[in-house]
C-alpha cells in the first residue's frame, strides 16, 4: 500500500503517473514588505509550475507571486530571478 509520501513522490497505486518535482515560487507581501525587501520563498512538490503557484496561494493567499522555479535550492532560485550566477556575491563586484 503506498503512503501518503510515496503519493507526493509519484507512487500512485491507481495506476496514474502525476510525478512531482520540487518548485521554489517566490513572492511578496505588500502588506508587510517594504519595497526594495526580497521576495519570500515558497518551497513545495507540485505536479505543474501552475500547482506550485497553487499550493502557495493555499497558504498565504494574499501572496503576489514574483517568480517560480523548478529547483530544491533557494540560492539557486533568487540567482534566477535576480539573473545572477549561482553563489554570487556582493564581494565579487
Amino acid at each position: 500500500m503506498a503512503t501518503y509520501i510515496d503519493a507526493l513522490n509519484g507512487d500512485h497505486t491507481d495506476g496514474s503517473e502525476q510525478l512531482t518535482t520540487s518548485y521554489i515560487v517566490l513572492y511578496r507581501r505588500e502588506d508587510i514588505m517594504a519595497p526594495a525587501d526580497a521576495p519570500f520563498a515558497f518551497q513545495c512538490w507540485a505536479e505543474s509550475t501552475e500547482h506550485a503557484e497553487e499550493q502557495l496561494l493555499n497558504a498565504e493567499p494574499d501572496a503576489d507571486i514574483v517568480w517560480v522555479v523548478m529547483t530544491d535550492d533557494v540560492g539557486a532560485a533568487y540567482a534566477d530571478y535576480w539573473d545572477t550566477p549561482a553563489g554570487f556575491t556582493n564581494d565579487e563586484v
